[in-house]
């Protein structure tokens, strides 16, 4: 078993990688779905607006929520909240909603960012509710506090609200009356529409878990209450707080039977190629070459100069390298001619000077064969490396002189 898990540990940690990976991904994709949308009516976090259903149950009315697929109806002594959906609103959607309210329906609507396609601008934060009821939300420097504008707070009386929010209403329409503004930027407004009324607030403190307490707030919810004796129930629209999901290849692969078939053939596979243990055809032994020599590296270049007939461009190389090594042993330049150089080596050494002088004008000069150039670099190299006499003695004769170039 141990060697088992030693020849397989690379397969058996990618697998543990994997499954480390999948259950990361699942423990942050359930976490951000316990967060939920802002405002949800569902959500007891301090974004939410769960306190303001719960206390509207304690004053006696009946709350009720419009869920995807829900088949609630809005009464007529019903009031509307909206609260900052995240889902963008149909045409028909919007003008169904539009209609109850002018038949007397009371509607509290927080603008929200919602995900559409359309070109816009960036600094307003766009529903297509905003347009049929006339307003446009645009962003500002920071409101923490913000008053009411004339005498509709007096059930019961309310003066400084914490807003906190750096959206404000921009009114297109002169039915719109501003409730709540501080220095020119409106907060919440209120407008008729026939027989029918709707409110409008970009603040979340006035209707979040955490806001809602703080200051004269909870006057704003009160107030829009009293002006509608006759509501008996409060809906929270909650349908546009669920995102709309695309389908996933899994998903899709439980719901249609070519997904099931490709999940059954997958883990018969599976299960096959683990009972069977075996592995696919005989092990591959790994061939261990020799090292190669440099001896065979040179006689391989030899042999590919040999072969391309360049004998020309050898005999350069060869001429260049014997005046280079000349020159570091003399202390003289590379440029000066044989016959100097043939003079400087035979005044410390026995040498042939006329065959030195004529070895080396001869790989200077016109291009020779391959039996004339090998003949002349041996007897360079013979004269080089130890293929002379001892030199001859000098003043006295007690000075023997360099022993070797």
């Amino acid at each position: 078993m141990i060697s088992w898990v030693l020849r397989n540990r690379a397969v058996l940690t990618l697998g543990a990688l994997l499954i480390a990976g999948a259950v990361a991904a699942q423990t942050l994709a359930d976490h951000d779905t316990k967060e939920g949308p802002p405002l949800s009516s569902h959500d007891s976090r301090p974004g939410g607006s769960l306190a303001l259903a719960l206390w509207l149950e304690r004053l006696g009315y009946v709350v009720e929520r419009l869920e995807s697929g829900s088949s609630a109806d809005l009464a007529g002594n019903s009031m509307l909240f909206i609260l900052e959906p995240i889902r963008e609103f149909s045409r028909l959607e919007g003008e169904a909603i539009l209609s109850w309210v002018r038949r007397g329906g009371a509607l509290v609507y927080v603008p929200g960012f919602v995900a559409t396609f359309e070109q816009i601008s960036p600094e307003l934060a766009r529903d297509v509710l905003n347009d049929q009821i006339g307003i446009t939300v645009p962003f500002g420097p920071h409101i923490q506090e913000a008053r009411a504008t004339l005498p509709f707070f007096t059930a019961p009386l309310a003066s400084l609200f914490l807003v906190d929010t750096r959206r404000s209403v921009s009114l297109q329409d002169e039915a719109w009356v501003p409730l709540i503004a501080e220095e020119g930027r409106v907060v919440a407004a209120t407008r008729p529409l026939d027989g029918g009324r709707v409110y409008v607030a970009t603040s979340d403190a006035l209707l979040s878990n955490h806001g809602i307490g703080q200051g004269d707030n909870p006057a704003f919810v009160l107030n829009i209450l009293a002006r509608h004796p006759d509501v008996r129930t409060v809906v929270f629209e909650e349908a546009h707080h669920a995102p709309v999901e695309a389908p996933g290849l899994m998903g899709e692969m439980r719901a249609t039977p070519w997904g099931w078939a490709v999940i059954y053939a997958s883990v018969l596979t599976a299960v096959f190629l683990f009972w069977a243990g075996r592995r696919f055809g005989p092990p591959v032994a790994t061939v261990r070459e020799p090292a190669r020599s440099t001896g065979e590296y040179v006689s391989a270049f030899a042999g590919l100069l040999q072969r391309t007939r360049a004998t020309a461009w050898t005999q350069g190389q060869l001429a260049q390298a014997f005046r280079r090594r000349l020159a570091r042993q003399l202390g003289v330049r590379a440029e000066l001619s044989a016959a100097d150089m043939a003079d400087l080596l035979a005044d410390r050494y026995t040498i042939d000077e006329e065959t030195f002088a004529g070895s080396l004008n001869a790989l200077d000069g016109a291009p020779l064969d391959e039996r004339q150039l090998l003949t002349h670099v041996r007897g360079l190299e013979e004269v080089l490396r130890g293929g002379r006499v001892e030199p001859p003695s000098r003043n006295d004769g007690t000075n023997p002189g360099p022993q070797g170039p």
